[in-house]
């Protein structure tokens, strides 16, 4: 995926502010520590929502899908392209409803959440890549919200 966010669009699609791709609360935060057999393995670069496997997954933004496919460890995954450099990820999704090349409005529904990848129960993982670098989701959307609020 990382060729992926090296490919920088000039163009804007994003239209305001961002959202939250899901009503629900956050079981773990960005940054937060994920250990392995009891030792450090990596910080968190999203943040998860708790989800019953099932429920929709809205685009937190207008923009254009760029990835839409399984993968190993973040199972079905959507990549969400919104210009100048901003993309969404939403993983572990039970079903995925876009292709790539699809533009979303901000509120689309791309899919529902589930727990395909490597889980260890239902969830979304939501992550924000601005430049290449991962960053606070929550702050990303509170900023945001300020902007153009």
């Amino acid at each position: 995926m990382q060729k992926i966010y090296n490919t920088l669009s000039r163009d804007i699609y994003f239209d305001s502010n961002f959202i939250k791709p899901l009503n629900s609360f956050v079981t773990s935060e960005f940054g937060s520590i994920r250990a392995a057999n009891g030792s450090f393995n990596y910080y968190h670069n999203g943040m998860d929502f708790r989800a019953k496997v099932g429920q929709k997954v809205i685009s937190s933004n207008s923009g254009i899908v760029r990835v839409a496919s399984f993968k190993y460890d973040s199972g079905y995954s959507v990549v969400v392209d919104h210009g100048g450099g901003i993309y969404t990820q939403y993983f572990h999704l039970s079903k995925v409803f876009v292709k790539p090349g699809i533009k979303l409005a901000k509120g689309d529904v791309l899919g529902l959440s589930g727990a395909s990848g490597m889980v260890s129960g239902p969830h979304l993982h939501f992550g924000v890549v601005v430049n290449c670098v991962q960053v606070n989701p929550s702050v990303f959307i509170e900023k945001t919200d300020n902007l153009f609020n």
